[in-house]
């Protein structure tokens, strides 16, 4: 694989994650995007993520939420969820 696509490829998957974090541990929401189901993949804070506690999902509205200065990486997983498969 080439610099050129490895550099595309990065570059797609930091526009496949959004990063939500709580600051001074206040609720906050950020924009999904495209996303059908984000995912928690990556916790940057110190404090555990724990979907539906301190970080969920709108579908509706299209907002991850996040609380109680936790913040993580999010991105759709596309189906596959946990080492199962949901479809």
């Amino acid at each position: 694989m080439s610099a050129a696509s490895l550099g595309a490829a990065s570059e797609a998957a930091a526009q496949a994650t959004v990063e939500c974090r709580s600051r001074h541990y206040q609720y906050t929401e950020c924009y999904a995007g495209e996303r059908s189901c984000p995912e928690l993949i990556h916790q940057i804070s110190s404090n555990a993520c724990i979907l539906n506690r301190s970080w969920g999902y709108n579908r509706r509205s299209g907002q991850i939420r996040v609380c109680d200065g936790r913040a993580g990486s999010f991105a759709d997983v596309g189906g596959y969820h946990h080492g199962r498969d949901d479809s």
